[in-house]
């Protein structure tokens, strides 16, 4: 008598299970999947083609995309069709756009197709997905959610940017930070890594409409000095002119160079205005140069204040040997 199939992850020889041991660790795993096993995983479970034909024929199985069926009923779920999606386009693809702003929760639309990306080279085809192809598709780039592999929420924004109007991308952007699934930090780097590609100009004005907070600019900030090559400033740390204390936001000592990150709350009054102008002048007057940047000019302009920091004379970032 074969042996009893108890463990479905490492499962003993298929060859020795009776049918329905076979079927039950197909429908185990389909449970897992969202209802959803490939023409691999059958056939690891002892399924050959004509097996599967026959239980195509019987309705056991059915065919959802080439390659990928759903077990015993076709309903299947949002997150079941976004799976089999994945999973028909082959290895490294992910699920991307307004199907991952979906399943982030960034958007509730349901969308009219799938979309998902893969990598260089590839064109798998299958009826009611939209693939697109992308270079550099790391896993950095990419998370799993419910089990379904999807672009991290800073490029699902980026791609979305590119396809869907502003105030649906205004929505997303809400979506993604009213969830925390991103933070300003992040999608500022993005967003300068994906300099030029269609929809980052609107994305940019949307996220500097936004209202900041100290800590938040800073690391935008930091993040713009760090995609403009430049070396690494000391950051919040005291130095004495005149005998008064300051705490320059970013200073390049070597280089004299002052960089104050001015947020709202912070300085967004005359009291403050009047005092930001008067430190200045007394930095200026003893060698610093000052450099300022609002939260609109981070976001909005980053390529502005690249230039700014190149002409106050801020050192590069040493090259590796």
């Amino acid at each position: 008598m074969p042996a009893t199939y108890t463990d479905p992850h490492q499962p003993p020889s298929w060859a020795d299970q009776p049918v329905a041991e076979r079927d039950r660790a197909v429908a185990e795993l389909a449970a897992r999947r969202h209802g959803v096993v490939t023409t691999a995983e059958l056939a690891a479970r002892g399924l050959n083609r004509q097996a599967v034909q026959v239980r195509t024929r019987s309705g056991r199985l059915h065919r959802v995309h080439r390659g990928v069926f759903a077990v015993g009923h076709r309903a299947l779920s949002e997150p079941g069709r976004f799976f089999a999606a994945v999973a028909a386009c082959g290895e490294g693809a992910a699920l991307s756009h307004r199907s991952a702003a979906k399943l982030w929760g960034m958007l509730d639309r349901r969308p009219p197709f799938v979309e998902v990306v893969v990598g260089p080279g590839r064109h798998p085809r299958h009826r009611g997905v939209r693939v697109r192809e992308r270079a550099g598709l790391g896993s950095s780039a990419v998370r799993s959610v419910e089990g379904i592999a999807v672009t991290a929420p800073a490029p699902t924004l980026i791609d979305l940017a590119g396809v869907i109007g502003p105030r649906g991308l205004r929505a997303a952007v809400r979506g993604g930070f009213g969830h925390r699934l991103l933070t300003v930090s992040e999608l500022t780097e993005a967003m300068a890594m994906a300099s030029g590609r269609r929809g980052i100009r609107a994305l940019r004005r949307i996220v500097a409409d936004g209202i900041d907070s100290r800590s938040e600019l800073e690391d935008v900030v930091a993040a713009v000095i760090r995609a403009g090559g430049f070396a690494e400033p000391e950051r919040n740390r005291p130095i004495v002119v005149a005998g008064r204390r300051y705490l320059p936001d970013f200073h390049w000592a070597s280089a004299g160079v002052i960089l104050e990150a001015d947020g709202r709350a912070w300085h967004d009054h005359p009291v403050a205005r009047r005092a930001d102008r008067e430190r200045q002048e007394l930095l200026e007057s003893h060698g610093q140069s000052v450099v300022r940047v609002t939260w609109r000019q981070a976001v909005g302009d980053p390529g502005t204040l690249i230039r700014r920091l190149a002409a106050a004379g801020v050192p590069l970032r040493p090259t590796e040997p």
